[in-house]
């Protein structure tokens, strides 16, 4: 299992509240992203990473999920 957990917030008012599920994929935003553009994320999460707030996304699969 990797150490790697989904970032996604699910309380706006508790920040340091994430997810800390398995992450399965880096969403990556921007036409030319830098090394810090990105997010990781579980497949849960996946379609809440990819808002209005960006007009261009890669997604990767960071490990096989089973």
């Amino acid at each position: 299992m990797p150490d790697r957990t989904c970032c996604y917030i699910l309380d706006q008012d508790k920040p340091e509240v994430c997810c800390q599920k398995p992450a399965g994929y880096q969403v990556w935003y921007g036409h030319d992203p830098g090394p810090d553009d990105y997010t990781e994320s579980c497949a849960e999460h996946l379609e809440l990473m990819l808002g209005d707030s960006c007009d261009r996304f890669e997604i990767f699969r960071i490990y096989s999920v089973e």
